[in-house]
């Protein structure tokens, strides 16, 4: 987890392009060893619309084109800007794969059984590149 901590002493968001009002930022993931495979998502404390609270959400990328095409999906995106992009009305690298989808309160639970049934399919070596990207909520 990366609280995005201003030098100047005025937290500015990353996220530009968006205008997300973005607090925190971190990621999730689940590592399978047999096939190898990565699976993950970001995670950010944010505000998506000025007039929304801050919520917590969780949101994956993935890169549809490209020679140097990630090996996994969805992923979590390190770079803020491309997280920003993807987020976005503009064109970019990476596309959402899944989400943003809120997953603190009341969306808690979701989020534990969806990463405990990835945790389950990680343990049996089941976890696979999607058949179809973005994947529904």
């Amino acid at each position: 987890m990366q609280l995005l901590e201003p030098e100047s002493g005025h937290l500015e968001s990353p996220f530009v392009k968006s205008k997300w009002d973005l607090v925190c930022a971190g990621d999730i993931a689940i590592r399978q060893g047999d096939p190898e495979y990565i699976w993950s998502a970001s995670l950010y404390f944010a505000r998506v619309i000025p007039t929304d609270a801050y919520r917590w959400l969780e949101l994956s990328f993935f890169q549809p084109i490209g020679q140097r095409r990630h090996p996994y999906a969805p992923h979590s995106l390190e770079e803020m800007s491309q997280a920003d992009v993807a987020v976005s009305n503009t064109l970019g690298i990476f596309q959402v794969a899944f989400g943003p989808v809120a997953i603190d309160d009341e969306d808690f639970d979701a989020l534990a059984v969806r990463w405990g049934d990835l945790f389950a399919k990680g343990v049996n070596g089941q976890i696979r590149y999607p058949s179809g990207l973005p994947l529904s909520k």
